[in-house]
C-alpha cells in the first residue's frame, strides 16, 4: 500500500527498501530490519526534529561537516524507525543516536 512498509505474506521474513532520486537500497531478512538512504545535498540541517543531544553534536560541527554527519544520522534512525515497523509514526526526536568511527548506537527510552 501507498506510504507503508513492504510487506511478505509471512512474517518469517521481513522487507525493508528506501529511496531518493538516483539511490536505492533493498533488505531481506528472517529477523527485524531496517535500511534508509539518504543523499548529501548541504541543505539546512532540520534540528527541531532531532533528539537535543544529537542536535547539540550536529551543530558543534564545523559547516562542511555537518551535511554528510546529518545524512548518516538521519539514515540510521528512519533504518531504527522502518526495522520497529514505525516509520515517521513515531517521533524521531524520541530517541537518541550516536554515531561511532564503526557504526552508530541508539538510545531507546521505550525499548531499552
Amino acid at each position: 500500500r501507498e506510504g507503508f512498509a513492504p510487506r511478505l505474506p509471512s512474517d518469517d521474513v521481513r522487507v525493508s527498501c528506501a529511496g531518493r532520486p538516483g539511490l536505492s537500497a533493498a533488505a531481506i531478512a528472517r529477523s527485524p530490519i531496517g535500511v534508509d538512504v539518504e543523499a548529501v545535498d548541504g541543505g539546512d540541517v532540520p534540528f527541531a526534529v532531532l533528539h537535543p543531544e544529537e542536535a547539540r553534536t550536529l551543530a558543534a560541527l564545523p559547516d562542511a561537516l555537518r551535511p554528510a554527519a546529518f545524512a548518516r544520522l538521519w539514515a540510521v534512525k528512519e533504518a531504527y524507525l522502518k526495522a520497529l515497523r514505525l516509520g515517521l509514526s513515531r517521533e524521531p526526536g524520541t530517541f537518541r543516536v550516536t554515531l561511532e568511527a564503526d557504526g552508530a548506537r541508539i538510545e531507546d527510552p521505550e525499548r531499552g
